[in-house]
């Protein structure tokens, strides 16, 4: 189970970061300030740590988790970057 719950999140890290990215790339050319890019790269963060302590402190990781499922949920609706949900 935490082998499985590591890899998904380290695969979801990955896939959020470059979902982030190119959200980034696109709001700094159309100079758009309200795409979410910045709250995706504290969930790509969120989602590292949650990811590393899994392996070795399985309960130390719910905190990471718990946090980005927050602020996820908190900013995802008001973005232009609605992914930020998931």
């Amino acid at each position: 189970m935490k082998i499985a719950t590591g890899i998904i999140s380290l695969v979801l890290m990955v896939v959020m970061a470059i979902q982030t990215m190119g959200v980034g790339l696109g709001s700094a050319i159309l100079s758009d300030k309200h795409s979410g890019a910045g709250t995706g790269v504290l969930l790509i963060l969120l989602y590292l740590i949650g990811g590393a302590f899994v392996f070795a402190k399985p309960i130390v990781s719910v905190c990471p988790f718990v946090m980005a499922f927050i602020i996820g949920i908190s900013v995802g609706p008001h973005a232009t970057f609605k992914d930020l949900t998931f």
